[in-house]
Protein backbone atom coordinates (compact mmCIF):
# COMPACT_ATOMS: atom_id res chain seq x y z
CA UNK A 1 0.00 0.00 0.00
CA UNK A 2 1.15 3.17 -1.18
CA UNK A 3 1.73 5.80 1.50
CA UNK A 4 -0.61 8.12 -0.12
CA UNK A 5 -3.84 5.08 0.54
CA UNK A 6 -3.18 4.68 4.14
CA UNK A 7 -5.78 4.69 6.68
CA UNK A 8 -4.76 6.63 9.71
CA UNK A 9 -5.89 5.46 12.87
CA UNK A 10 -5.15 8.71 14.69
CA UNK A 11 -4.90 12.29 13.11
CA UNK A 12 -1.01 12.06 14.73
CA UNK A 13 -0.10 9.27 12.85
CA UNK A 14 -1.78 10.96 9.67
CA UNK A 15 0.52 14.26 10.89
CA UNK A 16 3.67 12.60 11.71
CA UNK A 17 3.96 10.40 8.88
CA UNK A 18 3.63 13.61 6.69
CA UNK A 19 6.23 14.90 7.98
CA UNK A 20 8.54 11.91 7.93
CA UNK A 21 7.73 11.70 4.24
CA UNK A 22 8.63 15.27 3.38
CA UNK A 23 11.75 14.67 5.27
CA UNK A 24 12.37 11.26 3.58
CA UNK A 25 12.83 9.58 7.05
CA UNK A 26 11.13 6.29 8.13
CA UNK A 27 10.25 5.10 11.41
CA UNK A 28 13.35 3.35 11.60
CA UNK A 29 15.00 7.05 11.41
CA UNK A 30 13.16 8.23 14.05
CA UNK A 31 13.75 5.48 16.11
CA UNK A 32 17.06 6.31 16.11
CA UNK A 33 17.17 9.90 16.67
CA UNK A 34 14.59 9.51 19.54
CA UNK A 35 16.41 7.16 21.27
CA UNK A 36 13.32 4.90 21.19
CA UNK A 37 13.09 1.33 19.88
CA UNK A 38 11.21 1.16 16.42
CA UNK A 39 8.45 -1.04 18.45
CA UNK A 40 7.76 1.94 20.23
CA UNK A 41 7.46 4.18 17.67
CA UNK A 42 5.32 1.76 15.47
CA UNK A 43 2.94 1.80 18.99
CA UNK A 44 3.49 5.50 18.62
CA UNK A 45 1.80 5.63 15.55
CA UNK A 46 -0.77 3.27 15.84
CA UNK A 47 -2.52 4.89 18.58
CA UNK A 48 -1.41 2.50 21.23
CA UNK A 49 0.59 4.88 23.34
CA UNK A 50 -0.73 7.97 24.00
CA UNK A 51 1.20 11.12 23.11
CA UNK A 52 2.17 13.34 25.52
CA UNK A 53 2.62 17.38 24.72
CA UNK A 54 6.40 16.64 25.79
CA UNK A 55 6.78 13.35 23.67
CA UNK A 56 5.24 15.51 20.28
CA UNK A 57 8.51 18.06 21.39
CA UNK A 58 10.47 15.30 21.93
CA UNK A 59 9.51 14.01 18.03
CA UNK A 60 9.52 17.37 16.76
CA UNK A 61 12.72 18.29 18.18
CA UNK A 62 14.27 14.94 16.60
CA UNK A 63 13.17 15.62 12.89
CA UNK A 64 14.15 19.02 12.85
CA UNK A 65 10.52 20.26 12.69
CA UNK A 66 9.46 23.85 11.71
CA UNK A 67 7.04 25.79 14.08
CA UNK A 68 4.18 25.03 12.09
CA UNK A 69 5.11 21.27 11.91
CA UNK A 70 4.92 21.45 15.70
CA UNK A 71 1.86 23.04 15.84
CA UNK A 72 0.60 20.31 13.77
CA UNK A 73 2.09 17.32 15.59
CA UNK A 74 0.90 19.01 19.11
CA UNK A 75 -2.70 19.89 17.24
CA UNK A 76 -3.27 16.14 16.03
CA UNK A 77 -2.18 14.78 19.09
CA UNK A 78 -4.65 17.25 21.15
CA UNK A 79 -7.66 16.04 18.52
CA UNK A 80 -6.73 12.36 19.72
CA UNK A 81 -7.17 13.01 23.26
CA UNK A 82 -10.39 14.21 22.38
CA UNK A 83 -9.72 17.84 23.00
CA UNK A 84 -11.70 20.44 21.22
CA UNK A 85 -9.70 22.57 19.36
CA UNK A 86 -12.29 24.75 18.04
CA UNK A 87 -14.88 24.58 20.81
CA UNK A 88 -18.61 25.70 19.97
CA UNK A 89 -19.76 28.80 21.11
CA UNK A 90 -21.98 29.50 23.68
CA UNK A 91 -25.47 29.99 22.19
CA UNK A 92 -27.22 33.42 22.20
CA UNK A 93 -23.30 34.59 22.66
CA UNK A 94 -21.60 37.11 20.55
Amino acid sequence: MSRNSKSYRTAFAEALDAQLAAKELRQADLARLTKRSRSYISHTIAGRKPISPEWADVIANAIDASEEERRRLHRAAALDAGFKIEPESKRGSR
